[in-house]
This record gives structure tokens, C-alpha cells and sequence, in this order.
């Protein structure tokens, strides 16, 4: 299944008026991919004019990333007759949207490591070259992988049990400690709704997500399991409403408060994993109609990234369609419930 990007969603219609174009991003700062989360913003706030939207232009979300006070979102327009600079805009709690220059998207550092699974073995290799490999006891050859940001620790995880009617009844993740080779926890959880694909995500070093589809699309159903605890601690599979885990990756807002999109991208919802519960959820589709788009589809075209321990969701726009785009969210990143909303004004 596919890997969703760190921060990027796709497509959000704006413009800046008045405002000088912003830099182009920096090489590696993102792509259009489907996914969320946050990056990092250090430098010392920019020069900024308010932001507003042309009445019938598409872009798309080249770059996103926060810092203590905001979000920002850097876009560039998806019109191949249109080319230009692209422009970003920060988005903060109790201010209106506002046009940045001299600010671009950082350079997303590259991955610590990679992970393949094959012939009962996940091969961890290292930005250097440098390979472990970790043999596991999962019956199959060819199985789901993973392995954490700072390549330190790779999950391994496979359905491996079917009743009588060939459905799958048993899941089971394997987490290894790369420089020990060590198995960390061995976790089987009863698998869910009869779903023949799954894969790992490392949420952090304790929380590793397992969504499971019909290896073509978002999660049928989504567990998440402690390694700590040995045990499934979330557990998401009513039809259309599990964790979208394919389309958006989690987002971590705090202690072990993370947010994701469910109902393909149409719902917001928290969870504190320490405990196992949902804190919180938002339905999305109110606060972002487009009238003739299905909302589950304009809400796939979103990033979400936190703040301070609250959350800023910023939707997009399909290409081609027009509504709101550029609307954003503070949520409260302990209660999932709504701030305040900022929507751009049409450009005159």
C-alpha cells in the first residue's frame, strides 16, 4: 500500500493582495502527495499582508509546516498556463490569514532509514548504506514492514489465521530494536472485518497504527497497539468511519494526544492512546461544503498541523472546484472542539 507523505495534502485555492510572491519552496520541502503531520519553522516571523482567494483558481499545497504560533501553507498553482511563484500564507489562532514573503517551505531532512521485508527478514538500512537484517517468525514471505523516524526500531506484521470461511481472525506485530536485533514485543490482536491487506506505522517509539483495507484504498478498519503494553489500545472499523490512515498520517498534538482524519478525511478525531479513548470529534463536512463536490472527497484535500497543542486544519479545493477554499480550524487540541474559523475573502 502506499506510504503517505509527512505534511502535504492537495490543492488550495488563494492569492495575495496586496503582496509580494513568496520564494520558491526549497528542494525537498514536500509534495503534492496525500498525508499530513508537521514539520518545523525556526526563523524569526516574516513580513506578512492579508490573504485572500481568486474566484476560480486551483492550487496545489507544494509545502506545510508549523511552529510555536503558527501554521503555513505554501501553494502554487495547478494551471499549466498559469506558472508562477508560489505563494505562502500563515495561519495563526485569533488572526486573520496572512500573505508571507521572504519565508519558504524547509528542506525535509531525509528518511533515517528504509525497511523491506522478504524471505521472513526485515532489511533496515541505514542513509549511510549501512543494512541490518532482523529475521522474524511470521509464517509468510512477504508481509507488511515499517520503521520509525530515527530508524531505531522496524515492525513487522501479518494476518495469520483464517476461520473456516477464509477469513482472517488473527493479526500479529513483531517489533525488533535494529541495533540489538532484538524482538521488542510480539503483539496478536484479533483482526478486524475481513480486510486480506494490512501495514505498520510507527507513530512514535510506543504507538505503531495497523490499517487494514482491501489493499486498494483508505482502511476498512484501523488498530493502533502499545508496544509497552503489549496490547491493542484503539480499535476503529464501523463502515467508511475507520482512522485514514491511507490517505493522512496521524498527527501527534502532545503527550499522547493524536489527532486523525476519519470517514475519508470528513471527520476529526482525537485520541489519548495512554488511556485508549477518543477525547473528542469533529464532524468536518459543515464547516467546509462545496456545492457539487461530495464532501468526503474536497476533504481528502487537506493539511492538518499542530500549534502549541492545538491543531490548524487547512482545507483545499480539487482542482476545478470552487466553494471555500482556503478555510482553516483551530481545534483544540485537548477537547477536539472548534475555536474559531478563518475564511479568505474573494481578491477584488
Amino acid at each position: 500500500m502506499r506510504q503517505t507523505a509527512i505534511v502535504i495534502a492537495t490543492a488550495l485555492a488563494l492569492c495575495a493582495c496586496p503582496s509580494t510572491p513568496a520564494r520558491p519552496p526549497a528542494s525537498g520541502s514536500g509534495s503534492a502527495a496525500r498525508g499530513s503531520g508537521s514539520g518545523s519553522g525556526s526563523s524569526t516571523a516574516p513580513a506578512a499582508a492579508s490573504a485572500c482567494r481568486p474566484r476560480d483558481v486551483a492550487l496545489g499545497i507544494v509545502g506545510a509546516w508549523s511552529d510555536a504560533s503558527a501554521a503555513y501553507v505554501c501553494l502554487r498553482t495547478r494551471d499549466p498556463l498559469k506558472k508562477g511563484p508560489p505563494l505562502c500564507v500563515r495561519y495563526a489562532p485569533g488572526a486573520p490569514a496572512q500573505s508571507l514573503t521572504g519565508r519558504t517551505a524547509p528542506t525535509r531532512p531525509p528518511a533515517a532509514a528504509k525497511v523491506t521485508f522478504k524471505d521472513h527478514a526485515l532489511k533496515v538500512c541505514a542513509a549511510d548504506g549501512a543494512c541490518t537484517t532482523l529475521t522474524t517468525k511470521l509464517p509468510s514471505k512477504d508481509t507488511g514492514a515499517a520503521v520509525n523516524a530515527a530508524g531505531t526500531r522496524a515492525a513487522a506484521v501479518e494476518f495469520v489465521s483464517k476461520n473456516k470461511n477464509g477469513t482472517h481472525v488473527k493479526l500479529v506485530t513483531e517489533v525488533f530494536d535494529v541495533k540489538t536485533k532484538k524482538l521488542v514485543a510480539r503483539v496478536a490482536t484479533p483482526a478486524v472485518g475481513d480486510n486480506p491487506c494490512v501495514e505498520a506505522k510507527f507513530l512514535d517509539d510506543r504507538f505503531v497504527a495497523l490499517p487494514s483495507s482491501n489493499c486498494a484504498g483508505p482502511a476498512g478498519a484501523t488498530q493502533v497497539v502499545d508496544i509497552a503494553r503489549g496490547k491493542r489500545v484503539v480499535i476503529e472499523k464501523a463502515p467508511g468511519k475507520a482512522l485514514d490512515t491511507y490517505d493522512f498520517d496521524a498527527l501527534h498534538v502532545g503527550g499522547t494526544r493524536y489527532a486523525f482524519l476519519g470517514d475519508y478525511g470528513a471527520t476529526f478525531v482525537l485520541y489519548d492512546l495512554a488511556i485508549g479513548k477518543r477525547t473528542g470529534a469533529i464532524d468536518l463536512r459543515p464547516y467546509f461544503a462545496n456545492k457539487g463536490l461530495d464532501p468526503p472527497e474536497q476533504l481528502k484535500h487537506a493539511a492538518y498541523l499542530a500549534v502549541s497543542g492545538d491543531v490548524i486544519l487547512v482545507v483545499a479545493s480539487p482542482t476545478g472546484a470552487v466553494g471555500q477554499p482556503g478555510t482553516a480550524l483551530v481545534i483544540d487540541g485537548r477537547t477536539a472542539s472548534v475555536r474559531s474559523t478563518t475564511r479568505l475573502p474573494v481578491c477584488r
